[in-house]
């Protein structure tokens, strides 16, 4: 038996095609990975895939109408009782052929006439119903995560970030790579989410285009650590830089920053520089915090080797007298 497609649409023979897009927009949202789901769901996209065609719509009620008015006439043989003879009137069997054509004239008459439409149909669908398109469906929104560097958090940058959408023409899926440039802002914290609109997948049939979610991540650093909105570096001085102390440029993520190392520096003290760390979510920044390391010549040459035996010689230094 030939599927009601308005029943399965929940619809009547007079729908408009606003209300065919409608429904069809409706019961498409159902979700489950249940096989009578998934049948449901053939049945309803068959239904409106014929509904939707001006063309198709109107063969399929024409033959809709023929099969009930044969099962008509069938009813109505069953119905008299006695043979065709038995009927009074010589002229009744004829009576009720004609009458049969005359019915199936005034219903063919009847659809072809043109459907009335709302008043707020506006003149693009009702061109798309003349011509048989599908209407237009908004794409896809998509996210994806971008890496930066430290550096470019701090003081904004513009990347390129590569993805790819799948769209769709028809029944057909095609995927594409899109490169869209996002400007990352100034103090740009990690998980902050940017929103660019209209950068997503493409419409279906002259749809909008859906929007592109961007996340911010960071990049591993060469030199820095990270430990919360915190910034650790790990400042390499020589040994006669701790002995005799220096002023030297501590390196940050924006300019270098000049610091006074006192005499007599031993290696695990910490510099600390409130609000030159990393951007907090909400507002304000962590710290860097410089731990001091004494580095010694790995390659000394025979000159530093003769001052260090000189100064060998000459020390009472002992680091190991509070264990001795």
């Amino acid at each position: 038996m030939e599927p009601d497609h308005y029943a399965i649409l929940g619809l009547t023979h007079s729908a408009t095609a606003e209300e065919i897009q409608a429904a069809y927009q409706r019961l498409t949202k159902m979700r489950g990975a249940d096989a009578a789901v998934g049948d449901r769901l053939d049945r309803i996209r068959t239904a409106y895939e014929v509904l939707s065609d001006a063309n198709r719509r109107t063969r399929y009620d024409l033959e809709s109408m023929e099969r009930e008015l044969e099962a008509r006439g069938r009813q109505l043989d069953t119905d008299v009782i006695g043979p065709p003879s038995a009927i009074s009137g010589a002229g009744s069997e004829e009576d009720s052929r004609l009458s049969f054509e005359e019915e199936l004239a005034a219903v063919l008459a009847e659809l072809q006439r043109p459907r009335k439409a709302k008043a707020t149909r506006t003149a693009e669908p009702a061109a798309a119903e003349e011509k048989g398109r599908s209407f237009p469906h908004r794409g896809e929104d998509r996210e994806v995560v971008v890496e930066v560097a430290l550096e470019e958090a701090i003081r904004g940058a513009r990347v390129p970030v590569t993805y790819s959408v799948v769209g769709r023409r028809g029944a057909a899926a095609e995927e594409s790579t899109h490169t869209v440039e996002v400007l990352i802002p100034k103090l740009a914290y990690h998980g902050q989410k940017l929103l660019l609109n209209g950068s997503g997948a493409p419409g279906i049939d002259g749809g909008k285009a859906g929007d592109l979610q961007v996340e911010i991540a960071y990049k591993a650093h060469r030199l820095f650590r990270l430990s919360g909105n915190d910034v650790w570096y790990y400042f390499p001085i020589a040994p006669w830089e701790a002995v005799l102390g220096a002023i030297l440029e501590l390196p940050t993520l924006e300019n270098p920053h000049r610091v006074h190392v006192p005499a007599g520096t031993t290696s695990g003290q910490v510099f600390r520089l409130p609000g030159r760390g990393l951007p907090k979510a909400g507002g304000g920044r962590g710290d860097l915090l410089a731990s001091l390391r004494i580095v010694t010549p790995q390659h000394p040459s025979e000159a530093e080797r003769q001052l260090y035996l000189q100064l060998s010689q000459v020390s009472r230094f002992n680091p190991r007298r509070e264990i001795s």
